[in-house]
């Protein structure tokens, strides 16, 4: 299992240079979760985008790698309150911003790699897929 991120979803929609190993790596994970969280940032990122259809091109690729949406939870929110406090922008070097707190309570809570691209999550304390 992997927990997912906005970002790497978002390098297979724009055919990224890394979305082969992207692709391969929620082929052959048992299970992905996407936190509730980080389908809204989707949303707001591919709404910002201004692609047709990109809301739905993101539904396919959500149910043809069989991502399940996990709920974002209070042991979430206190995770991810944690992970703004230390690896936040404009505090640590990882950078992370709004978003990326639910990929990372997710990822943390539940004790799973995850998959992402740029260089914000290698700066955290978790590991990646």
């Amino acid at each position: 299992m992997i927990a997912v991120d906005t970002s790497a979803l978002m390098a297979i929609l724009l055919g990224e240079p890394d979305e082969r190993q992207l692709r391969a790596k929620l082929e052959t994970s048992n299970r992905p979760l996407i936190s509730a969280g980080t389908i809204l940032e989707l949303q707001i990122v591919t709404a910002g985008k201004r692609v047709a259809r990109a809301w739905r091109d993101v539904e396919i690729l959500l149910e043809g790698y069989r991502v399940v949406i996990h709920p974002f939870d209070e042991r979430q929110l206190r995770i991810a309150r944690e992970a703004a406090v230390t690896y936040g922008k404009g505090r640590h070097k990882a950078g992370l911003n709004f978003g990326d707190c639910f990929a990372y309570a997710l990822a943390k809570s539940e004790a799973l790699p995850l998959l992402c691209t740029g260089n914000d999550f290698i700066h955290t304390d978790l590991k990646l897929a």
